[in-house]
């Protein structure tokens, strides 16, 4: 009973190790139409956004793309998304970011789409904290 109780306490000290993506849009005009993510070759999730959820973003909220656990050393995460401006023709494009992960730590990646200089883009912001 004393080892069962040790091992859980170890158990529950364990550092966790975890990736959050989550998406913004703020330009209405610009929908997106579906996202992938990669992870060197692992499929992590997908989506496929709605009408009312175009409208939730480009009011300002965000979609919570992936969260899950991670394990340490680089990885390259492709990331594929659809997207229409306007009336015109469905676009792809792709995002390839390189991140390297250490564990105990809790990364956050927000993906935006935007629109500058008359090109669209999904751009990245990248931040991590210690979760010991």
């Amino acid at each position: 009973n004393k080892e069962l109780k040790k091992l859980d306490g170890l158990i529950r000290d364990f550092p966790v190790t975890t990736l959050n993506m989550s998406v913004m849009k703020h330009v209405p005009n610009i929908r997106l139409i579906s996202i992938e993510v990669v992870d060197s070759n692992k499929f992590l999730n997908s989506h496929i956004y709605t009408a009312i959820e175009n409208d939730a973003l480009a009011a300002g909220t965000r979609h919570q793309l992936y969260t899950g656990e991670i394990s340490d050393g680089a990885h390259k995460l492709n990331i594929i998304y659809h997207w229409v401006e306007g009336e015109g023709a469905p676009q792809k494009s792709e995002l390839v970011l390189a991140i390297t992960i250490q564990s105990a730590r809790s990364y956050f990646v927000d993906l935006f789409l935007e629109k500058r200089d008359n090109k669209v883009e999904l751009r990245s912001y990248q931040r991590d904290f210690n979760n010991r």
